[in-house]
C-alpha cells in the first residue's frame, strides 16, 4: 500500500491477548510490519465470557487509549462473542468508537444477539456486523422457506434477505460480508445499491 497516499485508505487490525499479552510490543510490531504511523480501526479481538476480565485487567485498554490520544489509533473498538453480562462489562469500560458483533436474523431470533444489540445501542456504540449471513448458512434455506421469500421478492437472493435485515438496524454502521466469488460480490453490491 506504500504507493498510495496514506489518507486514501483505511487500515484495520486487531490485538489478541491470548496470542501475546505484551500489547505494547505487539502494537509496535504491527506499525512496523504495516509500514505506517497509525492504525485507523484497532480492535481488541475475540472477547468471550472467559477472557473479558483478562482484557479489562491487563492494562491494554488504557495503553490503546493513550495511543489513540497520540494519534496512533484513530478508532478503538472490540469484537465480541461474549454473552450479555460480559459484553456489558466491556462496553461500560469507556465510550468505545465501535464494536464488532455477530449479528444476523437467526441469532437475533434464537440467540442473545437482540439483547447484545441493545447493550451497544443504549451506550451509543456503533456496530460493525460480522457474520450477517451466518457463515453462508443463511444463503441457502429449506425449499419451503426459500419459496415463501421468493413469493414476496422473486429477484432477491437468500443472502440479500440477511443483509437487508442487518442493514435496517440503526446502530449498524458497517456490514462485513464474507464473499468468496464474483457472483456473491455482484449480489451484495446489488443489494446495497
Amino acid at each position: 500500500m506504500k504507493k498510495y497516499p496514506r489518507e486514501s485508505y483505511y487500515l484495520a487490525t486487531k490485538f489478541l491477548l491470548s496470542a501475546n499479552p505484551d500489547y505494547k510490543a505487539v502494537f509496535e510490531e504491527q506499525l512496523v510490519r504495516l509500514q505506517t504511523d497509525h492504525i485507523d480501526f484497532y480492535l481488541l479481538h475475540a472477547i468471550f465470557d472467559e477472557n473479558c476480565q483478562s482484557y479489562l485487567d491487563s492494562g491494554c485498554i488504557e495503553y490503546f487509549l493513550e495511543q489513540k490520544k497520540a494519534g496512533r489509533i484513530r478508532y478503538l473498538g472490540f469484537s465480541s462473542h461474549a454473552g450479555v453480562e460480559a459484553l456489558t462489562r466491556i462496553a461500560d469500560h469507556h465510550q468505545w468508537d465501535f464494536a464488532q458483533l455477530q449479528l444476523n436474523y437467526f441469532d437475533w431470533q434464537y440467540g442473545t444477539t437482540q439483547e447484545e444489540y441493545k447493550v451497544l445501542e443504549e451506550r451509543n456504540i456503533p456496530i460493525m456486523v460480522m457474520e450477517p449471513v451466518r457463515g453462508g448458512r443463511l444463503a441457502t434455506l429449506s425449499s419451503e422457506a426459500e419459496g415463501m421469500l421468493k413469493e414476496v421478492h422473486p429477484d432477491w437472493s437468500m443472502a440479500s434477505w440477511a443483509l437487508r435485515f442487518v442493514k435496517h438496524l440503526p446502530q449498524v454502521q458497517v456490514i462485513l460480508s464474507g464473499m468468496s466469488n464474483m457472483e456473491q460480490i455482484r449480489d451484495n453490491i446489488g443489494t446495497f445499491r
